[in-house]
């Protein structure tokens, strides 16, 4: 593959794992690229406690779910 031209519009810290190249519909190429920075992926805010499902069939209509 041929050399790509890149604006690059912020500074890549962090050790590259992956570069993935697309193609636009109209020629253009747009990476992706994966970093390891080094910091620990932060932890989930809160969970789901309470979870509602709607059931579309004959015999029933909505469920409700609690942990």
């Amino acid at each position: 593959m041929k050399p790509v031209k890149a604006n690059i519009h912020r500074e890549i810290i962090g050790k590259v794992k992956n570069i993935t190249l697309s193609l636009s519909k109209t020629g253009k190429f747009y990476p992706s690229i994966l970093v390891d920075d080094g910091v620990e992926a932060p932890s989930l805010i809160h969970s789901i406690d309470k979870v509602t499902g709607i059931d579309l069939g004959l015999s029933h209509f909505a469920y409700s779910i609690e942990r």
